[in-house]
């Protein structure tokens, strides 16, 4: 009879052990699905990443022969009056090329210039018209053409004229 009871009580504790081999088993499944969908996850946000970067657009104002004149800043602005059609608003020329040279369409392109002659005043960027991928704006027959308002109090501007951005 000592054979049959040891035989059982190992057979019992073996049960115990087939018990616990599973749920070890699904424990680290469910580990390891985790890990993988976390990795997952995290490859999905590196390649959406990627991928915005390589559309990003990238504007630049570039002199119409390429190199900037360092001695020559203040001839790249220039200030056409007021016509009598528009009046109370002057128009700045702009003597360079707006160039998208990123992989990008720029969609909500704008423009804000800071003049250090207009301290205190409201500077808010004009709205341009989107910019495809490798596409320019301006050029020495048709410069960029940027209107502005023109306002009584002395604030001068590298020509003279009084302004204030619209």
């Amino acid at each position: 009879m000592d054979f049959w009871a040891d035989l059982w009580s190992i057979m019992h504790h073996w049960s115990d052990i087939w018990t616990f081999a599973p749920a070890a088993g699904t424990i680290s499944m469910a580990a390891t699905t985790y890990v993988i969908i976390r990795q997952g996850k995290h490859q999905r946000e590196d390649v959406q990443r990627q991928h915005q970067d390589r559309f990003k657009p990238i504007c630049v104002l570039m002199p119409y022969n390429g190199v900037d004149p360092l001695n020559k800043r203040g001839q790249l602005i220039e200030t056409i009056d007021q016509s009598p059609d528009n009046p109370g608003f002057g128009t700045l020329a702009i003597k360079c090329v707006l160039r998208n040279v990123g992989t990008g369409p720029a969609l909500k392109l704008r423009i804000k210039f800071r003049f250090p002659d207009m301290v205190g005043w409201p500077n808010e960027p004009w709205e341009l018209s989107p910019l495809g991928a490798g596409e320019s704006r301006g050029g020495e027959n048709a410069p960029l053409l940027v209107q502005y308002g023109l306002i009584d109090k002395p604030q001068t501007f590298t020509s003279g004229q009084w302004i204030s951005p619209l």
